[in-house]
C-alpha cells in the first residue's frame, strides 16, 4: 500500500486527486507519469479539439486517460482523427 501523502503535491493539483494505487500502476523508473503529464500539459494550449497519439503505452493508458478526463482532448491511435491521417500522409516520402 502506498501512503497517500507521497502522491499529493500542490504543484500538481489535478493529478494529486487520483487514487494512489492507480497512479503508481503506471510508474516506470520511479517517475510519477501523471505529474510529468500535468507538467507538460501546463505548457500546451489543450482544448476539446486537440488530438493526441497514444504514447509510451503503459498498459493502463494512465497518461491518455488523464489528458482526456482533465482536458477533454481526443486520445487515440494514429488513425483516430483526420489530423493524424493527414500528418501520416504528408510525412510519407514519395516513391
Amino acid at each position: 500500500m502506498i501512503p497517500d501523502k507521497l502522491l499529493v503535491s500542490e504543484h500538481f493539483p489535478r493529478s494529486s486527486q487520483y487514487h494512489p494505487e492507480w497512479t503508481t500502476s503506471s510508474v516506470s523508473g520511479g517517475a510519477n507519469s501523471l505529474w510529468l503529464t500535468e507538467w507538460l500539459a501546463a505548457t500546451l494550449d489543450l482544448h476539446a479539439a486537440c488530438e493526441f497519439l497514444i504514447w509510451a503505452v503503459d498498459g493502463r493508458y494512465c497518461q491518455s486517460s488523464f489528458l482526456r478526463r482533465e482536458f477533454g482532448v481526443l486520445v487515440g491511435p494514429p488513425t483516430y482523427g483526420s489530423m493524424f491521417r493527414k500528418m501520416l500522409h504528408e510525412s510519407r516520402m514519395p516513391a
